[in-house]
């Protein structure tokens, strides 16, 4: 007997990480590909229980709805009743992806590692050393994301988010000339905001401001209001000794994002190099506020150090 699962039902999700300069996570999310280029369909033969297609739909649903716990555990009981290995792989591939979600990288590893697929498909296998390779990221095991994302390269030349995650990588260990390499390779790719902007931040990270705080500019002109490009143009024109428009483009963040922890702590040593102690304080109180409420508290700490050097001021 031939069972048919609606593909939209089944791989509901088909999320790759895209990680921003700071850390943040941004998931893409777009359709999987159907077993073929005209059906939007997946049929899988023989599965052994006829409760695991209701258990999918039911998985789908949740992972919808943002309630990935509920997802994951309806995906490990379908698991559990023995599908194909098709199936199987297929199962494994969207819990990964809701351990990611999740921020459970290490648990996403081990299913995508136990993930079977043949030579022959290649798209599956470019995609799974991208999720491998994100997922080492966030577990901060740059040499083997990098492995990982090489790999993933060499299957699929064309595929902007693993040029950017690798360039990703490349930054956290230090190789800025490799990383500033990939991500112009990704623009040719996939000219967008979030390649830019990561651009613009390893541009800063190699102290060429200048062309930081242009590349920006010109961004600015062409795109819709992005907190985290004022902030970092305003980092650059900080780095270039103009204060002023330093703290311009921070009350910008501000007036997109009023809960901006980062823009609010740069305004405070920003006005309290201005002699304006006061505005300085009122500021990072703000930020560590934020910062507390959040549990950040190697940031709230840094944040009352600023605040007790400035009143000792």
């Amino acid at each position: 007997m031939i069972f048919r699962i609606i593909t939209n039902r089944f791989l509901w999700l088909y999320p790759v990480l895209a990680f921003a300069p700071f850390g943040a996570i941004d998931f893409v999310l777009r359709n999987a590909r159907a077993s073929d280029n005209t059906s939007n369909q997946l049929y899988v033969a023989q599965l052994p229980s006829s409760s695991i297609p209701l258990l999918l739909d039911q998985a789908a649903q949740k992972a919808i709805i943002q309630d990935y716990t509920s997802s994951v555990s309806l995906l490990t009981q379908a698991l559990n009743l023995s599908p194909s290995r098709e199936l199987t792989s297929q199962i494994l591939l969207n819990r990964a992806k809701i351990y990611m979600m999740l921020a459970q990288p290490s648990l996403a590893l081990v299913d995508l590692n136990n993930i079977i697929y043949t030579p022959s498909q290649i798209s599956e296998l470019a995609s799974l050393w991208l999720l491998r390779g994100s997922a080492y990221i966030l577990i901060k095991d740059y040499p083997s994301a990098i492995s990982a994302l090489s790999t993933a390269q060499k299957l699929d030349s064309s595929n902007p988010m693993i040029l950017s995650n690798r360039a990703v990588a490349y930054r956290a260990i230090g190789k800025l000339d490799l990383a500033k390499q990939d991500i112009q390779m990704a623009i040719r790719i996939q000219p967008n905001q979030i390649n830019y902007y990561t651009l613009s931040v390893l541009l800063y990270q190699s102290k060429d401001y200048r062309s930081c705080y242009s590349l920006i500019s010109d961004l600015l002109k062409k795109s819709s209001p992005y907190p985290a490009l004022y902030y970092q143009r305003g980092l650059c024109s900080f780095s270039l000794g103009n204060i002023d428009l330093a703290v311009a483009d921070m009350l910008k963040v501000l007036a997109i994002d009023q809960d901006h922890a980062d823009a609010l702590e740069q305004l405070g040593m920003l006005t309290a190099r201005q002699s304006k102690a006061d505005a300085a304080t009122q500021y990072l109180s703000r930020s560590s506020s934020i910062r507390l409420s959040r549990g950040d508290i190697d940031g709230y700490n840094r944040v009352l150090a600023l605040m007790r050097k400035i009143v000792r001021n």
